[in-house]
């Protein structure tokens, strides 16, 4: 996993043993809000696609 960002700057690379240490210390409750903020906006992105493609 790398992230970019904006033009210009160094890329940022996290090893994969530091976002697994990272994970597991969230909770339940916070892995089920994020699990919700993705699915809503994976919704709105593919309705978005079907409605162009329709058009």
């Amino acid at each position: 996993m790398g992230v970019e960002r904006e033009f210009g700057y160094e890329r940022v690379e996290f090893e994969y043993q530091n976002i697994y240490d990272n994970v597991t210390l969230l909770g339940d409750d916070t892995v089920r809000q994020f699990n919700e903020v993705i699915v809503a906006f994976s919704h709105d992105v593919f309705k978005k696609k079907r409605g162009k493609h329709c058009t």
